[in-house]
């Protein structure tokens, strides 16, 4: 199956859905990562729940990190939940690689449990900071 992506944006919660789904090769990643960031300009949205359960990569996990690498500034300024299948070892890879760079991105295996970190977070990072100033 060819990989497919649609989007939306919630303007009542503020957050970007993406369902993606077939198979994806580092383009369509890139592809997927490069709209959201667009949209979330568009929209200025700063949270995304992207849902890749139905997503088989064409890439070997060594791919995994040069993908990553382009990635990371797209990722920097935006809190993305992914919605990824429990099995899925690369998907596993791929947050700890964003825990590492310290870069929002938590993947949960349902739609729930990433929405709710979503809207619980603060909006902006400025936001974010103030927040954590409050706290000390």
């Amino acid at each position: 199956m060819k990989f497919l992506a649609t989007y939306s944006y919630d303007e009542s919660l503020g957050v970007l859905f993406s369902t993606a789904k077939g198979v994806a090769d580092p383009g369509d990643i890139l592809a997927l990562y490069n709209k959201l960031h667009s949209l979330a300009n568009r929209h200025q949205c700063r949270k995304a729940l992207v849902d890749l359960r139905q997503v088989q990569l064409s890439y070997d996990s060594a791919s995994v990190l040069s993908i990553l690498d382009r990635l990371e500034p797209l990722l920097c300024n935006l809190q993305i939940a992914r919605i990824v299948k429990p099995t899925d070892a690369r998907q596993q890879f791929v947050q700890a690689y964003a825990e590492q760079l310290n870069l929002p991105l938590r993947n949960f295996y349902q739609d729930q449990q990433g929405l709710a970190w979503l809207i619980s977070s603060p909006n902006t990072p400025t936001e974010a900071q103030s927040n954590e100033e409050m706290l000390s």
